[in-house]
């Protein structure tokens, strides 16, 4: 409140009168200090309960294959958008060495940065998580233990 204070006194010097209300006073950012406190910054800790599941490890196995699948389609939608613009890059890259270009090369690199090298990357990370999501769906057709053991082990490499 040392601004308030000092603003209200640089006011005063300069004869213009200032009405002190008592709320003016009181911390108008309440909510920011209790936020602070939960802040990743904040160097104190935080005793969190502990958030007991009534889920089988089953169910939160399959649990993650649905956010796992719901992944997947995303990356496949996002994948088919990458291709979408793909095209007119083309197109547009070609123009760009013709006497009348819509675009010079330069715009087209600016316009479409990397998004051939991001098409990729994507493309690499769906194939890999779809080869592993039908190597966990094959499991799911063995027997149950045997699928059991297979899901416990089912890691998710990146990269």
């Amino acid at each position: 409140m040392d601004v308030y204070q000092e603003a209200v006194d640089y006011l005063e010097t300069h004869h213009v009168p200032v009405e002190a209300e008592a709320d003016a006073l009181e911390d108008v950012f309440h909510e920011e200090v209790v936020s602070c406190f939960l802040s990743p910054l904040n160097t104190e800790s935080v005793d969190f309960p502990d958030t007991p599941t009534l889920l089988s490890t089953e169910e939160l196995l399959e649990k993650r294959l649905v956010v796992l699948k719901g992944i997947l389609g995303s990356e496949e939608v996002y994948l088919r958008e990458l291709d979408a613009l793909l095209m007119p890059m083309k197109a547009l890259r070609a123009s760009a060495r013709t006497s009348q270009p819509v675009l010079s090369s330069q715009e087209v690199q600016t316009v479409f940065y990397q998004v051939p090298e991001l098409r990729d990357v994507h493309q690499s990370f769906c194939s890999g998580l779809k080869d592993r999501l039908n190597a966990q769906s094959q499991t799911e057709l063995g027997t149950d233990e045997e699928a059991g053991l297979k899901c416990r082990n089912f890691d998710l490499e990146v990269g």
